[in-house]
């Protein structure tokens, strides 16, 4: 899943807050991820297994969790069926 970033648009103070209020619900569960990240140049990688609750998330809110409820700059995420799941956000 492609996730756009809300940096530079019209509406950009909305959707960082849509964004912000997301996470505060879904905080909660970062432990259940089992993330791992690998910071490149622009961008973070990130993989991963859902488990317990985790595994309701969608790929958006797995994103989020990943850049601690940012995504100003967008990104993408999969999950598989298994609930491992993949994916990268853009840090510039």
């Amino acid at each position: 899943m492609n996730i756009a970033g809300w940096a530079f648009k019209k509406n950009e103070l909305e959707l960082r807050d849509k964004n912000s209020a997301r996470y505060k619900e879904i905080a909660h569960l970062s432990g259940s991820l089992n993330l791992k990240k690998s910071p490149q140049y622009g961008h973070t990688k990130f993989t991963g297994q859902l488990e317990g609750e985790a595994k309701s998330l969608s790929p958006f809110d797995v994103a989020l969790i990943a850049d601690h409820g940012n995504l100003c700059f967008g990104g993408d995420c999969s999950i598989r069926d298994d609930g491992k799941f993949s994916g990268s956000y853009n840090t510039d």
